[in-house]
């Protein structure tokens, strides 16, 4: 049998390759690029935890080797944590930097929980990411939104939503991607 499914993605990258439209770094690259990096994946699918927050809080707050107040604290992250959109999130850890993506599950071809179950969160061997660069790293930011005041909660909303994306999300040292596509060559080998 023969699954269709695997064919798209490798004409796509042809005809972008084919186009000079794919480079092989962030060195140069600018909002849009896109690029294919080797490297190698870490997967962490909230998704599939999003029903054992609150069990696994309970067994962490229950311990009673914990500092007065760590229980406290773990019952409060547990409820900042449920309330948080429960995506997949894929780490992208390359030569050329390290990359961030949340990943949409209904367009994975493998389920994020497969790819859990087999390897947790750290796929073995290497991959390869074709992806779109959306965000650059935290290092310099734009003069232009210095003064850009909307108000004290305004303000208080914004910096709470940042450390949320840098305790959670994409760190500030690391690019943000939307991936086209994850994947690593396979090599056949027949035997009779």
């Amino acid at each position: 049998m023969f699954d269709a499914t695997w064919v798209v993605p490798l004409e796509v990258l042809n005809q972008l390759s084919a186009s000079g439209r794919v480079r092989r770094s962030f060195t140069g690259a600018h909002h849009g690029s896109i690029i294919l990096l080797p490297g190698y994946l870490r997967l962490l699918d909230y998704a599939g935890l999003k029903d054992i927050w609150e069990p696994a809080a309970n067994l962490f707050s229950n311990n009673p080797s914990l500092p007065s107040g760590q229980s406290e604290n773990a019952r409060n992250a547990v409820g900042i944590v449920k309330g948080l959109p429960h995506t997949v999130h894929a780490h992208f850890l390359s030569r050329a930097g390290y990359s961030w993506s949340s990943l949409d599950s209904a367009n994975l071809i493998i389920p994020a929980a497969d790819i859990t179950l087999k390897h947790g969160g750290e796929a073995c061997g290497a991959w390869r990411m074709l992806c779109i660069l959306d965000a650059f790293p935290d290092f310099n930011p734009d003069p232009s939104r210095m003064d850009w005041q909307a108000g004290e909660a305004a303000l208080g909303v914004i910096q709470f939503m940042n450390a949320i994306r840098t305790q959670i999300g994409r760190p500030a040292a690391w690019y943000g991607v939307t991936p086209i596509m994850i994947f690593r060559s396979v090599s056949v080998s027949v035997e009779v």
